[in-house]
């Protein structure tokens, strides 16, 4: 098991309220947003947010398989660099 280095400290600091608040509009925009549009159906409403989810999930995927190739040219290769 590796040794948790003694110099860094964690640390956690509270979210500003501006943070806060920018995020709760941002969420609610995105959320409640396209049911104030009266020209968008819920099934495109659906559609979109399942699709921005799809995207999401690929981009993650294909950097994730980015940076285990990365890691496996470096030779850092976990438990079989041993």
């Amino acid at each position: 098991m590796a040794k948790a280095n003694k110099d860094t400290k964690e640390s956690y600091r509270d979210p500003s309220t501006l943070s806060a608040l920018l995020y709760a509009v941002i969420t609610a925009v995105l959320i409640f947003g396209p049911a104030a549009a009266p020209s968008i159906t819920l099934g495109e409403v659906v559609i979109a947010y399942i699709g921005l989810a799809m995207v999401a999930y690929v981009v993650l995927c294909i950097m994730g398989v980015r940076q285990s190739l990365k890691r496996a040219r470096m030779g850092g290769g976990g438990r079989q660099a041993r």
